[in-house]
């Protein structure tokens, strides 16, 4: 099995890579745990006092992998999809800064929102398509970050919101060039 995820240290700092690029980081439940682990050990660590959390190759993350929750149906069984990341994303004590690097889409849009800051690259997108489904994937948090009204326009419409509009609602704090994204969350 490939490493599902990068972990790199800087003073201070630490980074979590999605490396699923395959499958555009989408979150199977070996990265989920993958994910959750490092979190919970960045959490427990003195010497970290930040965490970055970014994608690798064209996307942030497309969410949950439908191909594994599927065969869970199929099985009987219902797929854990990003549980494990959601909790420990909610327990993390220090800050986390989303270094959103392309499309953060369903549950992956739900892990940037709940990370403190984020910071996108100007190819970046987002897209909360649970409504389509019978799901209001980040239906809680995101009416704080950009009000009730464009939560509701967002959740509903399941439209794609590109980088220059997320600045413009509050979605994200800054747009920058893909090239600068993952240094502007280490400056941050």
């Amino acid at each position: 099995m490939p490493d599902l995820i990068a972990v790199e240290r800087h003073p201070g700092v630490a980074v979590i890579r999605l490396t699923r690029t395959e499958q555009r980081n989408a979150f199977n439940r070996d990265l989920d745990v993958a994910v959750s682990t490092a979190l919970q050990e960045f959490d427990a660590d003195p010497e970290v006092k930040c965490v970055v959390l970014t994608g690798s190759g064209t996307a942030f993350s497309a969410g949950a992998d439908f191909n594994e929750a599927v065969a869970a149906m199929d099985e009987g069984t219902r797929g854990q999809g990003l549980a494990l990341t959601y909790a420990a994303l909610a327990a993390l004590r220090k800050p986390i800064i989303a270094a959103v690097n392309g499309a953060a889409y369903g549950g992956g849009a739900l892990v940037s929102i709940m990370c403190d800051i984020r910071i996108a690259s100007e190819d970046a997108a987002f897209r909360f398509p649970g409504a389509a489904y019978g799901l209001v994937v980040g239906g809680a948090r995101l009416p704080r970050i950009v009000g009730d009204a464009v939560a509701k326009d967002l959740l509903f419409t399941a439209r794609v919101v590109r980088a220059d509009e997320a600045a413009r609602i509050g979605l994200v704090n800054r747009v920058v060039p893909r090239a600068e994204v993952d240094a502007a969350a280490l400056e941050m």
